[in-house]
C-alpha cells in the first residue's frame, strides 16, 4: 500500500521512520477515543432498541393487529431518522460550548418516550388502520456510521499523514 501512495521510498529514512511511528501512536490513540465514544452513543440507541422490540415481541405474542406491528416499526424508523438528524447537530451543540454527549442523551430520551407513548395510546385507542406495505428492503437493524466505517476512517488518516509526510520531506535541511 505504501508504494501504492509512492512513499516507500520514505520509510528508509530513520527519521521519517520515527516520525511515522509517532504519528501511529498518535493515531492508534485518538481511533480508540473516537471507538469509546461512539459506543457511548451506540449503547443508548441500543437500549432503547431492546426495549421496543420487547415491547413488539410481546404485542407479536399477543397476537396484535399487523397495522400496530407497522405503526412500531414506522414509529422506529421516523425515530431513527431524527436520530440522525440530532446526531448531525452535536458538532453545533459542542461549538456552543456545552458537552453533546448529555444533550444528545436528554434529546434522544424525550424522542424515544414520545415513541413509547404513542405506542402505548394506539393500544388503547384501539387504532387499526390498514396495514402498510413494506418492499423486500425493509429491515428493523440499521448500520449506522456516523463517522466512516473504521476503514474509512483509517485510510483517510493514513492519506493526511502521507500528505504530512511529504509536506515534511520537502522542507529544507535545518
Amino acid at each position: 500500500m505504501l508504494q501504492r501512495f509512492g512513499v516507500a521510498d520514505l520509510l528508509a529514512d530513520h527519521e521519517v521512520g520515527e516520525a511515522v511511528d509517532t504519528v501511529q501512536r498518535i493515531v492508534e490513540d485518538e481511533n480508540l477515543q473516537i471507538r469509546r465514544m461512539l459506543r457511548k452513543y451506540e449503547s443508548t440507541i441500543e437500549q432503547q432498541r431492546r426495549i421496543l422490540y420487547d415491547k413488539r415481541m410481546d404485542l407479536l405474542l399477543d397476537g396484535a393487529p399487523p397495522a400496530r406491528l407497522d405503526r412500531i416499526d414506522q414509529r422506529w424508523a421516523d425515530y431513527l431518522v431524527t436520530i440522525g438528524e440530532l446526531r448531525d447537530g452535536l458538532t453545533w451543540i459542542s461549538l456552543g460550548g456545552k458537552d453533546p454527549f448529555p444533550e444528545f442523551i436528554r434529546n434522544a430520551t424525550e424522542l424515544f418516550e414520545d415513541v413509547m407513548r404513542s405506542t402505548d395510546e394506539d393500544g388503547e385507542s384501539g387504532a387499526d388502520a390498514s396495514a402498510v406495505q413494506r418492499g423486500a428492503t425493509w429491515t428493523y437493524i440499521i448500520n449506522d456510521h456516523p463517522f466512516g466505517t473504521v476503514t474509512d476512517r483509517l485510510y483517510a488518516g493514513l492519506q493526511r499523514r502521507v500528505r504530512e509526510l511529504m509536506r515534511i520531506r520537502q522542507l529544507p535541511n535545518r
